[in-house]
């Protein structure tokens, strides 16, 4: 330091410091980081639990852009997870739910809530908006479905403001 100061040795280059890259994160930090769990697929596992598990994960993947390269594989993954661990008795059992689904003591908002929830199940069974419509329709209450006949409705979200419209007007009457 000396020799540098009073020009006796060559002057060096001062070191400059060089940001150190923080390490990458592997890939399952950042997929626990937004709520993926790990599925051990053991026996106690219930099919509801391992379709929570699933329905989860997808949503944690699109959270991250994240889309298998190769759908196919995707799609077969799916396919066999849900013929080893959710199986057709338990889709057999929610395609039945959706088929006998009504409004009965709930309002619009939760019926319509159950029935976009169940209709996943049973999508050979209302394969257009029409079809959808139709069905909302017949799970709705008689005094709902007596007004909305008048003006048949065939988009969904439509059928279901009206729906809720209805409900709303037919509350305010009552109190």
């Amino acid at each position: 330091m000396f020799r540098r100061v009073s020009g006796a040795a060559p002057q060096v280059p001062p070191l400059v410091a060089v940001p150190m890259q923080a390490p990458a994160r592997p890939p399952i930090d950042k997929l626990r980081k937004y709520g993926a769990m790990e599925f051990k697929g053991r026996r106690e596992d219930d099919a509801p639990a391992a379709e929570y598990w699933l329905q989860s994960t997808e949503r944690v993947l699109q959270q991250l852009q994240c889309i298998p390269p190769d759908s196919r594989t995707w799609e077969f993954f799916l396919a066999e997870f849900t013929k080893k661990y959710i199986g057709d008795l338990y889709l057999d059992e929610k395609r039945r739910e959706f088929m006998y689904l009504r409004q009965g003591r709930m309002t619009v908002s939760e019926y319509e809530k159950d029935f976009i929830r169940l209709s996943k199940y049973a999508r050979e069974m209302v394969p257009t908006e029409e079809a959808r419509c139709k069905k909302f329709e017949q799970g709705l209450h008689n005094d709902i479905r007596v007004l909305l006949a008048a003006h048949p409705i065939k988009e969904f979200s439509s059928l279901v403001n009206a729906a809720l419209n209805i409900e709303k007007i037919k509350e305010e009457e009552q109190s």
